[in-house]
């Protein structure tokens, strides 16, 4: 039955040199995270894949091997490993959220702490990396999703080593190899088609870590001569190395270039199972092992830390801000891995399996009904007295009008019960542009009018254009808006949009990039800058004026967020904005291309006359009024506060005549 194995009959042993691997995976990954170098650092992930799946197939294959694997040993051991530091981390973070979160972002949270809770996190990442999810470097949870995909592994992968084994026709380490290259061909092919996919979930991440169950399951004694073993070790040292170098956030990952980093992880565990080498000495230094041990805590508490200083700080932290909250982190890590981690692993808390299962069973229900409660009552807006309601009024403030459907034989009315003339104009764009309806409202309402509108979340106002390669639903999309507007005899047409999120799309997130109709791969600027051309030439040619709105100033934080830590902490409100120097720069490639596009019939308007200060930050709110509900959607008072821009374009109602008297006489 075990003849496949019989090389692993000897018992497995401590390596201290995995203990520094682990220092060597989490050090880079918190430096990465707190901006202080590493623009690849975080490859450490897939480094802790690699070795957890090593780590885990040796002790499993070897209580099979000797008849004493039980699935619920397993599981305890698991849980006395990951659930204690978990569970109190997830906990933290969501009861300090009620101090430091907006209710959107606390609802969210609620919803992570959830997903996290039921090893589905990165399945819940997953699906929130797009159009309106938050900054990702205000997610406290967002690291979570790392330890889901290591979760579902440990509850897939004993079952099938056990059945494997249990069938003498099936060669293990032929079946986990296949399984290998199954799932890097799938994360090859999915970082070019399925990015967020790709990242997040356990089929394109499986073969990092049985690539390590590969290691655990093949002969370890390495009959080789020190020189060699040297230089296998630094080979995987340079490999692991060149990646926290020389990628950073455009590098398609995981995909192909995981390989050198779990490559290089292998080949250090290899080379240091025949004995000591020079690199295998560093890694067991008691200061790096040390490390090592506390990796776990340290991974679990690095990321909290750092996001919730962002969100009490309306201002993007300092080196020296940095640098002490990864010292804050390194001491946490060390109490949790002291007081809570060596406890519940060596069974002097609740050394009873039933006592164990019964307690985390409790713990986990009673956190997951505190987490449905936040997500139920949006974030408890609640919390928020006094003065403070405005902060959580705009926070959760909606946009006025329905998005946009093809199906619809008209284009929806700015105010569809007015019995006001209707003038044909339009505004066409993305949530940006249906974040403005409230202000097309008040000056239709103003000047006695009416007109329509047509908004979509995500989907801007640009003919013949794609989300490529697997979205190809904008362009016919917009062509059915230009078919309306024709039905309509539009006349003139407002287009605003998030035009710089469309140029950057897929350069920093893992989504499809801004496309030609037909995927051509060319630059998503070049496709933005002929996209624009196109519509507007196409406008021009029915004889519509074009007016095209340049985007507000984006914000770090979102200025509700930093107004309420303004108000709280004593920060000047003046400098909550980003400076428009930050703007400028941010927005130079859209705006050059948007300034290309003037001329006779196409108007441009500038939103940063109307929203910045002399001192040199944009402008996000005045007195009392909030200017932003997120860090890119204007509320209804900002949008309100470009009524100026605008109300050229309409000509005010001519006053009512008096009668007088002696004439009607």
């Amino acid at each position: 039955m075990f003849n496949d194995f019989l090389d692993l009959k000897k018992p497995f042993t401590y390596r201290r040199d995995v203990d520094g691997l682990r220092a060597l995976a989490v050090l880079p990954v918190i430096l990465f995270h707190a901006g202080l170098g590493f623009p690849g650092g975080y490859v450490g992930v897939d480094i802790f894949f690699v070795i957890s799946g090593y780590l885990i197939t040796s002790i499993v294959i070897r209580d099979i091997l000797n008849e004493r694997f039980h699935y619920a040993d397993f599981w305890e051991r698991r849980i006395r490993r990951i659930f204690p530091a978990a569970l109190f981390v997830t906990a933290i973070s969501v009861l300090f959220g009620a101090f430091a979160l907006l209710p959107d972002a606390y609802r969210a949270l609620g919803k992570a702490a959830m997903s996290q809770l039921t090893m589905v996190a990165n399945f819940y990442f997953w699906q929130q990396d797009g159009y309106f999810a938050g900054p990702s470097d205000l997610e406290p949870l967002l690291h979570m999703w790392s330890l889901a995909v290591e979760e579902q592994y440990y509850l897939l992968f004993p079952f099938l080593l056990v059945t494997i084994t249990r069938r003498k026709k099936l060669k293990a380490k032929n079946v986990v190899l296949i399984l290998t290259l199954l799932s890097l061909a799938w994360s090859i092919y999915g970082v070019i088609y399925y990015q967020m996919a790709t990242f997040y979930l356990l089929p394109a991440r499986a073969w990092e870590l049985l690539l390590g169950s590969l290691l655990a399951l093949s002969p370890m004694d390495l009959k080789t001569t020190r020189l060699r073993r040297n230089l296998l070790a630094l080979t995987g040292l340079s490999l692991i190395g060149s990646s926290f170098f020389s990628y950073n956030l455009s590098t398609p990952f995981p995909g192909a270039f995981a390989l050198p980093p779990c490559i290089g992880t292998a080949l250090l565990i290899i080379a240091h199972s025949g004995g000591q080498t020079k690199v295998s000495q560093l890694l067991s230094l008691s200061p790096v092992v040390f490390v090592g041990r506390i990796s776990f805590s340290l991974y679990l508490w690095h990321w909290p830390l750092l996001v919730y200083a962002r969100h009490l700080s309306i201002h993007e932290l300092s080196i020296t801000s940095r640098i002490y909250l990864l010292l804050a982190a390194v001491l946490l890590s060390i109490l949790t891995w002291r007081w809570i981690e060596t406890p519940f692993r060596k069974k002097q808390v609740f050394p009873e399996r039933k006592q164990l299962f019964r307690f985390f069973g409790l713990t986990t229900l009673t956190l997951i009904v505190g987490c449905c409660v936040l997500y139920q009552t949006n974030g408890l807006p609640s919390r928020f007295r006094g003065a403070d309601i405005r902060f959580a009024e705009t926070n959760l403030e909606s946009s006025d009008g329905r998005e946009f459907q093809e199906s619809w034989s008209e284009l929806p009315l700015l105010l569809p019960d007015s019995q006001n003339k209707i003038e044909p104009f339009l505004i066409w764009g993305d949530s940006h542009a249906r974040g403005m309806v409230s202000l097309f409202k008040e000056i239709c309402e103003f000047n006695q009018i009416n007109g329509y509108y047509a908004c979509r979340k995500a989907r801007p106002s640009i003919l013949g254009v794609n989300f490529l390669p697997n979205d190809r639903s904008l362009a016919p999309y917009n062509d059915r808006i230009l078919e309306l507007i024709d039905h309509h005899q539009i006349k003139r047409v407002f287009l605003i949009n998030r035009w710089t999120y469309y140029i950057n799309r897929g350069k920093y997130s893992r989504q499809d990039r801004l496309s030609d109709r037909h995927f051509t791969g060319r630059p998503s600027a070049e496709v933005f800058r002929d996209g624009m051309m196109r519509t507007i030439e196409t406008l021009k040619k029915r004889g519509i004026e074009v007016v095209i709105l340049k985007q507000p100033p984006l914000q770090t934080h979102s200025p509700t967020s930093s107004l309420w830590m303004a108000d709280r902490f004593g920060y000047d409100p003046h400098t909550a904005g980003v400076t428009i120097q930050k703007h400028r720069a941010y927005q130079s490639v859209t705006n050059a291309i948007l300034d290309s596009l003037q001329q006779v019939g196409v108007a441009l308007l500038d939103p940063l006359t109307l929203l910045s200060h002399k001192n040199g930050h944009t402008k996000v709110h005045e007195n009392d009024e909030i200017f932003y509900r997120d860090t890119n959607h204007l509320s209804k008072a900002g949008a309100v506060a470009l009524r100026p821009l605008f109300s050229p374009f309409f000509s005010p109602p001519e006053p009512t005549p008096k009668h007088n008297s002696e004439t009607s006489r």
